[in-house]
């Protein structure tokens, strides 16, 4: 979702069933390395990059 939509991180972490976004903020950052938002910017940095 954070690569296919432009959803913005509380809409995700509500559709993806969390109630607490600092939750889903943490849980995503413990398993990624990086904030959620730094997830998607790092993403499309690099696809700009390789087009």
């Amino acid at each position: 979702m954070l690569i296919h939509t432009n959803m913005n991180i509380v809409e995700i972490s509500l559709d993806l069933g969390y109630t607490d976004n600092s939750y889903f903020s943490r849980i995503f950052k413990k398993a990624a390395g990086v904030t959620a938002l730094q997830f998607r910017e790092n993403y499309r940095r690099k696809r700009r990059e390789d087009d």
